[in-house]
């Protein structure tokens, strides 16, 4: 929890550009965030409609650009440090629950990050696409919540060692394939739709499904009750734990190659 009470707002380069298109103004931000002293970030994001896309290819701890037509969309930033961790929070100005999105809005943000900062992200997305892309990033801790949409993430050769996903409607692909030098406590929890997950074929896995109305794939992995694991599973020094609920959707288990 953050220590100090009063947050500022970072905005160290802000750009506006506009344009006209369907009769609507277009908006563009673009912002960068460098830490201090701070050894690791604390990231939280709240998006609530339109297209997400990250990656880890800023030079400072954050760079991001943001495209929006409706007010409601603006983004705010907070970061402030306390101590040797740094902070930063990453929404939208109006808070009012009473939105609309549809095909004549826009509202894209591309946020980059540094992947040599160590970073906790927390990310809840209401509602559209995201494509999230932090291989080799130092990430500590990453948590994803989605209303509905669908998701690309790729968190090959982070050796994260906690993940908690959670989506209540959509499609979602979650790439964990590359090296891992620890284990991985993974929480996993879908809805309507289909989840696949991507995996080393390296390393030990167990998995332990349980809900769900739709149907499992996992082949090259023994299915004893709701748990199913891999030939190298008790085999390796570090092993990947899954614990997955479903709902009605499918959950694919594939092996990388």
């Amino acid at each position: 929890m953050m220590k100090l009470k009063t947050l500022f707002a970072i905005i160290l380069m802000s750009v506006l550009a506009a344009s006209t298109v369907y009769g609507q103004t277009t908006k563009e931000e673009r912002h960068k965030i460098d830490v201090r002293k701070a050894e690791k970030v604390k990231t939280k994001i709240t998006f609530p409609a339109g297209r997400l896309i990250i990656d880890t290819d800023a030079n400072d701890f954050f760079e991001g650009s943001f495209e929006y037509r409706d007010r409601y969309w603006k983004p705010v930033l907070y970061y402030e440090e306390d101590s040797e961790t740094g902070y930063l929070e990453i929404e939208v100005d109006d808070d009012r629950d009473r939105r609309t999105y549809d095909e004549s809005d826009r509202n894209e943000w591309k946020l980059g990050f540094n992947r040599d900062v160590r970073n906790e992200m927390t990310i809840e997305m209401v509602a559209g696409e995201s494509e999230i892309d932090l291989e080799g990033s130092k990430l500590e801790k990453f948590e994803f919540k989605m209303v509905a949409g669908d998701s690309r993430i790729n968190l090959r050769n982070t050796s994260v060692p906690f993940i908690e996903f959670r989506a209540v409607a959509g499609e979602a692909e979650i790439d964990l394939s590359g090296n891992w030098k620890n284990d991985l406590d993974a929480e996993i929890r879908g809805g309507v739709g289909e989840l696949t997950l991507i995996l080393p074929a390296n390393i030990g896995i167990k998995l332990y499904i349980s809900g769900g109305l739709g149907e499992i794939s996992a082949p090259g992995f023994d299915k004893n009750g709701r748990i199913f694991t891999n030939d190298l599973y008790g085999e390796t020094r570090s092993s990947l734990y899954f614990d997955v609920k479903g709902g009605i959707g499918n959950i694919n288990i594939r092996i990388a190659r």
